[in-house]
């Protein structure tokens, strides 16, 4: 990615729902609709703001949503 670009995407994040945490462990995953690693809201925070240098998250439940620019 070029300096100043953006990179949006959404997904799944662990330890946000029991239930979701377990769907998407046991059915989703193998069923090849998501892929691990599963990363916590933590987890993805210390990443995204490591490798970019402006980061907008959001989450809502076990989703979420990011905006980083480069």
């Amino acid at each position: 990615m070029k300096p100043g670009g953006n990179f949006i995407a959404c997904f799944y994040i662990k330890g946000k729902s029991k239930r979701t945490d377990w769907l998407v462990k046991n059915i989703l995953a193998k069923k090849g609709w998501f892929s691990p690693p599963f990363q916590t809201e933590k987890e993805l925070r210390d990443i995204l703001q490591k490798l970019y240098k402006e980061t907008d998250i959001h989450v809502d439940g076990s989703m979420v949503y990011f905006r980083c620019v480069k």
